[in-house]
């Protein structure tokens, strides 16, 4: 688990929102379900760092695109100059403290992970994550619809967290995936990441009905 005070180098930074989409030519939803991430209206910033204690790389995100932005236009005001290297380093000491979740490795590093991790993202914050609201779901599959549960939690930091409980195949959704809440409205659904059970973020559309807390 990455601690809040360890210090990192920033290596690279990138976006996940509905710009950067269109601009690749992919949909949205699916290109938060690849970095297994929940489709937040505004999006996410992602750092992809190195802890300079160890060496190993670590992707920071946010949910806050405008921090990210600001963050991201420092670094790039520093590029080819004698403050490049070392403003890196400060950001990553001081920076990160906007971004509340954590995961191992770069999106490379994902592509080839066949761990399975149910829980591939942590919380930073390190502390206990609270349930403030469920919901009935459903998702589909090639064999048809399958049912389960979803629950929405906040950790310390009140950021959000959506977990993934579905009743067969052995707690298993695949990626792609297409999950549904089981009313008719609001209507929320996403996208399923791979084998992923809790995910950073809460759906795109709508969910405080289903917040009871």
């Amino acid at each position: 688990m990455l601690s809040e005070n360890c210090s990192l180098h920033i290596a690279e930074y990138a976006e996940i929102s509905t710009t950067e989409a269109c601009a690749l030519g992919v949909d949205y939803e699916r290109m938060c379900a690849m970095c297994a991430v929940m489709p937040h209206p505004a999006g996410w910033g992602l750092l992809h760092c190195r802890e300079e204690s160890e060496g190993r790389r670590v992707t920071l995100a946010t949910s806050d695109v405008a921090h990210h932005r600001m963050l991201a236009a420092t670094i790039d005001a520093a590029k080819g100059t004698l403050m490049e290297e070392k403003t890196r380093r400060l950001l990553g000491r001081t920076g990160p403290a906007g971004y509340a979740y954590a995961r191992d490795g770069w999106p490379d590093d994902w592509a080839r992970d066949l761990s399975h991790d149910p829980l591939p993202w942590h919380a930073i914050s390190g502390g206990q994550m609270q349930k403030v609201g469920s919901a009935r779901v459903f998702h589909i599959t090639p064999e048809g619809a399958s049912e389960g549960d979803v629950i929405f939690m906040i950790d310390d930091r009140r950021a959000a967290w959506t977990m993934l409980c579905p009743q067969d195949r052995g707690g298993t959704v695949y990626y792609g995936e297409n999950v549904m809440v089981s009313a008719s409205y609001p209507r929320v659904q996403w996208l399923a990441a791979s084998w992923v059970a809790v995910q950073p973020g809460w759906p795109l559309r709508n969910v405080k009905p289903y917040i009871v807390v």
